[in-house]
């Protein structure tokens, strides 16, 4: 919380549906922010979609350091506390928050209080979620991806990840990165990765509600290798670790959700916790040979994907399973 870790502020953050065109705000995994990323940025600049909601909590110490004269929080009273090593935080949530900054904007928001898309956003309602393997689903598979210009979405995946924004599907990444641990990258250089992904979904509108990844791997001993990150784990697929953390952080329905996967080792972890689980034949489609386990359908691609569990929604045909074992 803002007392317990004696924060100067903490701001809250989302992801934003034009990145493009948003301060977007630079922190770890545990929420300290690094830096500010203004607009207007270099085109080959990757930031993580996570935007400036513009709602704050600010203590006396900051506070004291705002002028009598005309200033902006983020240009200036932020950067500023940052250079005198105070400690600033980003609170993010999957809540609704939205500018209206332009007329087509505010059309936007218009109908979504209609359609009451507010109320269902709330923190405290639970909803389904579409949880995505990374390589070889969400993005091209390219074995032991460890550089941020080698990653390229799968075609039309950008517009179906949009497609579960609007559908209100939480759009999770749930992925096993395995060259953190074999030294092949550094968790900063990973973050760098998954900034270049969240630059290219924002191209089109499309955000990601969390991105979840284990930088585990089991088998010690090689030349390279990271000790640290070569344990055993929880959270490595197919174990649940991941998915649990997420349904921990944004309060999802799993009664309701689905995970889609390219491996065998995405429908066994899908099936173990009770979900419902979808094949893409991209990537590995399936030729792993890991697992036994069978997938409730198979789709040529992520948006075939989204378009089935799309169609199904209005069906109610995606329902919970029990769940075989813990993983």
């Amino acid at each position: 919380s803002h007392r317990s870790r004696k924060a100067a502020a903490t701001l809250v953050v989302h992801p934003s549906d034009h990145p493009f065109d948003s301060d977007l705000v630079d922190m770890n995994d545990d929420g300290l922010i690094r830096a500010f990323r203004l607009k207007p940025r270099p085109p080959d600049c990757y930031c993580r979609n996570v935007g400036n909601a513009g709602v704050y909590v600010v203590s006396h110490t900051l506070a004291d350091m705002i002028p009598r004269a005309r200033c902006d929080f983020v240009r200036d009273i932020f950067p500023r506390a940052l250079q005198e090593g105070m400690a600033l935080y980003g609170y993010r949530t999957r809540e609704y928050l939205r500018d209206i900054g332009t007329p087509e904007r505010l059309t936007a928001i218009r109908t979504d209080w209609a359609t009451r898309r507010v109320e269902r956003r709330h923190r405290d309602v639970a909803m389904p979620a579409v949880f995505l393997d990374r390589d070889g689903t969400l993005c091209e598979l390219v074995p032991l991806l460890h550089k941020a210009g080698d990653l390229r979405l799968v075609r039309g995946a950008a517009e179906a990840i949009r497609h579960l924004n609007r559908a209100d599907y939480l759009a999770v990444v749930i992925t096993n990165q395995p060259v953190v641990a074999r030294g092949l990258c550094t968790l900063e250089q990973l973050d760098h990765i998954h900034a270049r992904m969240e630059t290219l979904l924002g191209e089109h509108g499309a955000t990601l509600d969390g991105i979840y990844y284990c930088p585990h791997h089991p088998d010690a001993g090689y030349r390279g290798e990271v000790a640290q990150h070569k344990v055993a784990c929880r959270c490595r697929k197919p174990g649940g670790g991941l998915v649990r953390r997420a349904v921990s952080d944004l309060n999802i329905d799993l009664s309701q959700s689905v995970f889609v996967g390219d491996s065998t080792v995405d429908v066994e972890t899908g099936q173990r916790l009770g979900l419902r689980t979808i094949l893409v034949q991209t990537g590995e489609a399936g030729r792993d040979g890991k697992f036994s386990s069978r997938p409730d359908a198979i789709c040529a691609d992520l948006p075939a994907a989204v378009d089935l569990i799309l169609q199904a929604k209005t069906q109610n045909a995606f329902t919970t399973k029990t769940p075989r074992h813990k993983g």
